[in-house]
């Protein structure tokens, strides 16, 4: 039998502390006692070399690829297609040689320029001009009405559209914000277009012929007649009177604006002579749009 070799009790095995591995200290072999080649920290410290993978039928490293050439000139880019579908051109109208194709033509009636062949161009122009012939369609039967912009302003750019073009009358957007406006309206089509405006103001006419010639000497004004129209088929029905007294009634709260204190603004021969029936041929007051 093996027995096992007797110890000296006077020798002592040295001590495997952590503090002996992480310091470097080298490990004692538990067979001899003796240290060892390499410590363990020393050995997980080592950098492995890379293995190189060989060919199993050559034995042989794969070839490398030869190192760029950076003298090499770059290729241009390639080119990127454009995502973007060509239109495809539609044929609208047909040309046969009509005499009227393409042409523009101005309305003998209204005034509007048409451009035949445009069926847009040709049905904007019907509702214009019946609407200039017989007045621009509202729901309400007969009466005068205040109209309150921001529920007809639709309806207030095509009756301004028709009386600037009657009046050759250009808008003044400065003043449009202090402007009230009126309508008359007979059978369901607005006939009858008054607009005032608060002002301070105004100068007497001293002439009339050849051009119109005003007072420098200012006179206390309330309301001023910025512009009134009347349809042609409705002239001579009082209604730019029944409009004006309206205005007059209902302008101030409480208080019935007198004919001494009302102006005109650039008013034109017909409108000068309306001004002066209406004055029962008193002095009639004129003011400037832009400074009232």
């Amino acid at each position: 039998m093996l027995s096992a070799p007797p110890q000296n009790p006077n020798t002592t095995m040295p001590k495997r502390t952590a503090s002996s591995i992480s310091k470097g200290f080298n490990v004692c072999d538990m067979r001899s006692g003796q240290p060892s080649q390499t410590s363990i920290t020393n050995f997980f410290l080592k950098k492995k070399k890379p293995r190189v993978s060989l060919d199993p039928q050559s034995k042989r490293a794969p070839p490398q690829s030869p190192p760029p050439n950076r003298n090499r000139p770059k290729s241009p880019p390639t080119p990127k297609r454009s995502n973007q579908k060509k239109k495809k051109q539609t044929q609208l109208y047909l040309d046969f040689g009509q005499r009227n194709f393409g042409r523009t033509n101005v309305c003998t009636i209204c005034g509007m320029l048409v451009v035949h062949g445009v069926p847009e161009d040709i049905a904007r122009h019907e509702r214009f001009c019946q609407d200039f012939q017989e007045g621009v369609s509202y729901n309400t039967d007969t009466g005068i009405i205040q109209v309150e912009p921001s529920r007809l302003r639709q309806k207030m750019q095509q009756v301004q559209a028709i009386v600037n073009q009657e009046l050759g009358f250009v808008e003044d957007t400065n003043a449009a914000n202090t402007i009230t406006t009126y309508w008359y309206i007979r059978q369901k089509r607005i006939v009858g277009l008054l607009r005032v405006q608060r002002i301070e103001y105004g100068y007497a006419v001293l002439q009339t012929t050849p051009s119109l010639e005003r007072s420098n000497v200012p006179q206390p004004c309330v309301l001023g007649i910025h512009q009134i129209w009347v349809h042609a088929k409705h002239r001579h029905n009082s209604i730019a009177s029944q409009l004006v007294d309206h205005a007059r009634q209902t302008f101030s709260f409480g208080y019935v604006i007198p004919n001494s204190q009302i102006a005109f603004s650039s008013p034109t021969q017909d409108g000068l002579a309306f001004a002066q029936r209406y004055n029962d041929n008193h002095p009639v007051l004129v003011y400037d749009c832009g400074s009232p």
